[in-house]
């Protein structure tokens, strides 16, 4: 019985000293390879067709304010409502 369990220990720390590291390193060589292939099918895909869009152009006043306009604005803004 003692055999067995000596045989069980040095089992389990061979699993914690070699077992796992393999498996973290594998997993981490997965992910690495793995997250390569992704970006390069992403670098060989053809890109996405945008149709083109066109901004409305600014509008431009067709004549300034007259003189007697912007005197009437003046008088406006400053005349006081009453409420």
């Amino acid at each position: 019985m003692k055999v067995l369990d000596a045989l069980l220990h040095e089992w389990k720390s061979d699993l914690l000293r070699i077992g796992i590291p393999m498996v973290a390193a594998a997993s981490m060589l997965i992910g690495l390879f793995g997250g390569i292939e992704i970006q390069r099918r992403r670098n060989s895909a053809p890109p996405a067709r945008t149709t083109p869009t066109q901004s409305a152009a600014p509008t431009v006043p067709a004549s300034s304010p007259k003189p007697d306009d912007v005197r009437e604005l003046r008088i406006r803004i400053s005349k006081p409502v009453a409420t």
